[in-house]
C-alpha cells in the first residue's frame, strides 16, 4: 500500500487497517524449453518494448525487429513478446518495475521537463505487433509462447512459470535468475510482495471473516509446505509467517504511513 492509497482510505472512512504479508510473486520474461536462455537488463526489455526510443539523440517510433538490434549479446530472435493487458496488475508492477526502471537512466528521457510526458514515455508498449495483449489469463500466453516461433515471449506471474517447466524456462533479468530464492530475497529485479489489507472493525461485522484470515496465514495455508507455495507462492521466512499470524490473532492494525 502506498501512501497515497493510505490517505485515499482515511479520507473515506477506512481506518484501523491490518497490513498481511503472505508471501512473494515475480514476473518472469519466458521462453519455449530448450532455447538457449537470455539475460536482459531492465534498459534492454524497455528498448525492445517501449514505443519511442532515443535515435541520434532523440525520441523516435522504436525501430528495433530483433534483439540482437539492441545488443549483441542478446540472441537473434524477433521482438515478439506477450504479455498482460492494461487492466491487468501484472501488467502494472511490469510498468513499475521494468519499464519505468528500465528508461530512468536514458539521457533523451531524463531531459523531458514534463514529469507526466517522461513518465508516458516509459510506461507506453510498442503498438506495431511486436508486443501483444493477451488478455488476463496468463496460462493462455504459456500455451503461446510453446506455439509460437521460436524466440516468443512471455510475461506472466512466477507461478505460471513454476508449473509449466516441462514446457517453458524464464529468462535472467540483471544477471539474476527467477528462483523462490532470489525472488524473496528481493535479489531478482522483477520480484513483488504480496499483501493482504482488512478493516479491523470488519472482523465483528463480518462473519467467518475472522476464521478466513486464520485459514489465510496457517502453516498449512502459508507455510513452506503449504497448499499455496505449492500453487506458486514464494513463501515468507517462518519468522516473518509468525509475525502476520500475531498481527491475526491479536488484530494489530498499522501504526505508520506506508512509504512511496
Amino acid at each position: 500500500m502506498t501512501a497515497g492509497e493510505f490517505l485515499l482510505c482515511v479520507r473515506n472512512g477506512v481506518n484501523e487497517i491490518m497490513e498481511m504479508p503472505i508471501g512473494f510473486d515475480g514476473i518472469v520474461v519466458a521462453h519455449r524449453k530448450g532455447l538457449p536462455s537470455p539475460s536482459f537488463t531492465l534498459s534492454q526489455l524497455w528498448l525492445g518494448i517501449a514505443k519511442e526510443v532515443p535515435q541520434n539523440g532523440r525520441l523516435v517510433p522504436n525501430p528495433y525487429t530483433s534483439w540482437r538490434q539492441v545488443s549483441a549479446d542478446l540472441p537473434d530472435w524477433p521482438i515478439r513478446v506477450i504479455g498482460p493487458p492494461r487492466t491487468s496488475g501484472t501488467r502494472d508492477s511490469f510498468t513499475e518495475l521494468a519499464m519505468m526502471a528500465g528508461c530512468r537512466s536514458v539521457p533523451e528521457v531524463a531531459a523531458i521537463g514534463d514529469i507526466s510526458q517522461r513518465n508516458r514515455v516509459c510506461a507506453t508498449v510498442r503498438e506495431d505487433g511486436h508486443w501483444i495483449d493477451a488478455g488476463e489469463d496468463d496460462e493462455a500466453i504459456v500455451r503461446r509462447i510453446t506455439t509460437d516461433p521460436d524466440g516468443t515471449l512471455g510475461i506472466f506471474g512466477f507461478s505460471f512459470l513454476d508449473a509449466a517447466r516441462d514446457r517453458i524456462e524464464g529468462s535472467a533479468i540483471g544477471g539474476v535468475d527467477d528462483t523462490p530464492a532470489t525472488i524473496a530475497s528481493g535479489r531478482y529485479p522483477l520480484s513483488r510482495p504480496l499483501f493482504l489489507y482488512v478493516k479491523r472493525p470488519n472482523l465483528d461485522r463480518i462473519p467467518a471473516l475472522k476464521d478466513y484470515l486464520t485459514e489465510y496465514v496457517s502453516d498449512r495455508a502459508l507455510g513452506s509446505g503449504g497448499y499455496l507455495a505449492q500453487r506458486g507462492l514464494v513463501p515468507l521466512s517462518a519468522d516473518r509467517l509468525r509475525e502476520v499470524q500475531s498481527v491475526v490473532r491479536e488484530r494489530i492494525v498499522m501504526n505508520r504511513q506506508p512509504n512511496g
